[in-house]
């Protein structure tokens, strides 16, 4: 009988624990996530690479380039030295023209290296690969320096003594999420 309780406990600790430990917007999602899902969500950013240290990262948006905290999402970044996803679900309302992404706030995070970037807006995205993330789709802000050699966007402290590492989106990115918010079709 203690053996029968027991196991039943440790059963529905389980069972909490999993139904728990679902976080909509962070960490890594599946592929399979369903169009009905993508259609209802604004545009959702998704950065696909190595995070070394734990931080807390920000993505600002706006249609200007004013960007301001009540548009912006944080979402904590927990350090890996694998392949890991972090992702933005911005507001269903809004389609962004600009972007800013904050590194974070933690002086120890030397350096991430980003696979890609992905930009999906309902059922349509943009996919930015390594070279193309940095330079093409975002400039240097501050604090951050492209190493060619080992495909990495190294981060230090700026001419002031601050650290605040971030990049800008490009001309080159704004074109590109036009594209995608145009060619969805609006329901």
């Amino acid at each position: 009988m203690k053996n029968l309780l027991l196991g039943a406990f440790l059963l529905g600790t389980i069972t909490m624990i999993g139904s728990c430990n679902t976080k909509k917007g962070r960490g890594s999602e599946t592929e399979n996530s369903t169009s009905e899902d993508s259609i209802s969500k604004g545009l959702v950013v998704t950065l696909e690479g190595v995070f070394p240290t734990n931080d807390t990262y920000q993505l600002f948006y706006s249609n200007d380039d004013k960007f301001a905290e009540e548009k912006s999402i944080k979402i904590p970044v927990f350090g890996q030295s694998v392949i890991q996803k972090v992702v933005f679900e911005l507001p269903a309302d809004s389609k962004p023209q600009n972007l800013r992404l904050d590194y974070g706030v933690n002086a120890d995070q030397k350096f991430i290296s980003i696979k890609n970037v992905e930009f999906l807006y309902k059922e349509n995205k943009l996919v930015a690969s390594n070279t193309d993330f940095y330079g093409k789709f975002f400039v240097n802000g501050q604090g951050t320096t492209y190493n060619v050699t080992k495909l990495t966007i190294d981060f230090n402290i700026n001419s002031d003594g601050v650290y605040d590492p971030f990049a800008i989106s490009t001309a080159e990115l704004k074109k590109g999420l036009n594209k995608i918010y145009s060619e969805t079709k609006e329901k």
